[in-house]
């Protein structure tokens, strides 16, 4: 039992250990203005995490809505990810006001009630912090990823583990597309369009 209690605590601290080195490396790099993100991974990769994003959370609670309301929401989302984190530099705070923008934009062009708007961006951001924290420190440990090679998004290595990660919602939405999973049905039929 002591042993046991021992190996956890060694455990923990080297789990621990290895968590500030990859928070200090981000640090580093944000400081270095280097957390820009370019035009084309704007699109690429923020339209579809949007997109999974707001189809999830949508779906999770029995809302379906149309492809050019997602498209919408995407596109005003990706703009707000460029002038948060490009223009303004607000690292950290980013993720922040861009759930906030994800409400409001859910909100009016969904035309759903705040607290139905709120729970969506939610679940929605719950499942892929949840997808990034999992697949993330899989694919840099096991595979051995340089953190400031992703960081940097250096190379078309950030591409392919940008998609791995998001693993765990693209799984999400075919659960809500092809087996019509909810948790709660708040549509209502104004909503149910597809």
């Amino acid at each position: 039992m002591k042993n046991n209690k021992q190996k956890l605590k060694g455990f923990v601290a080297k789990c621990r250990n290895v968590f500030i080195k990859d928070i200090k490396i981000l640090i580093l790099y944000m400081k270095e203005d280097k957390m820009e993100l370019k035009i084309i991974q704007l699109i690429t990769m923020g339209l579809l995490e949007v997109f999974l994003m707001t189809y999830v959370g949508l779906g999770l609670l029995g809302i379906k809505t149309t492809i050019v309301r997602h498209l919408q929401i995407g596109v005003i989302y990706v703009l707000g990810i460029w002038i948060t984190r490009n223009l303004l530099q607000l690292y950290g705070l980013h993720t922040l006001l861009l759930c906030i923008l994800l409400i409001v934009l859910i909100k009016f062009i969904v035309k759903i009630d705040w607290q139905i708007a709120i729970i969506a961006v939610l679940l929605g951001f719950v499942i892929l912090f949840i997808g990034e924290a999992i697949f993330l420190q899989i694919v840099i440990r096991y595979l051995n990823v340089n953190m400031e090679k992703f960081v940097t998004k250096s190379s078309p290595l950030f591409l392919i583990l940008h998609i791995i990660t998001h693993f765990f919602l693209l799984f999400s939405a075919v659960l809500v597309k092809f087996f019509e999973i909810k948790i709660i049905n708040l549509a209502g039929e104004e909503n149910d369009k597809i």
